[in-house]
């Protein structure tokens, strides 16, 4: 079985490469990339992000809360914002508040079940 390393940007990241992943071939003759544990790595990729030292990006916002099952305008609701603000974050049109920030990265790593020591 040949290993490759697989972008894996179908969980809206750009930056997530997983290395040595096992490539096998289907009826069509096409590449298949084949994820064991999906919650596992989401899991991690939410670790990754919820304990980075730099600011939650607007790809990352909207990661964390479809993780999390949240509508915009239930995230809204937690960082008393409007739908239309969480929008904007996720979008990068403005900066996303620090303290709205903070407060996601808690409630995040809560849900999720993630020890990030915040």
């Amino acid at each position: 079985m040949e290993h490759k390393d697989y972008r894996y940007t179908e969980c809206g990241l750009d930056n997530v490469l997983i290395r040595g992943m096992a490539v096998c071939t289907d009826d069509a003759g096409d590449e298949v990339y084949c994820i064991s544990n999906i919650l596992g790595l989401h899991k991690v990729i939410a670790y990754c992000i919820l304990t980075h030292r730099q600011g939650i990006s607007p790809s990352e916002l909207r990661f964390l809360r479809t993780e999390l099952g949240l509508t915009q305008g239930e995230l809204g609701e937690i960082v008393n914002k409007d739908h239309q603000t969480i929008g904007r974050w996720e979008r990068g049109e403005c900066p996303i508040d620090p303290n709205a920030e903070f407060r996601i990265r808690v409630i995040a790593a809560e849900r999720l079940g993630i020890d990030t020591k915040l």
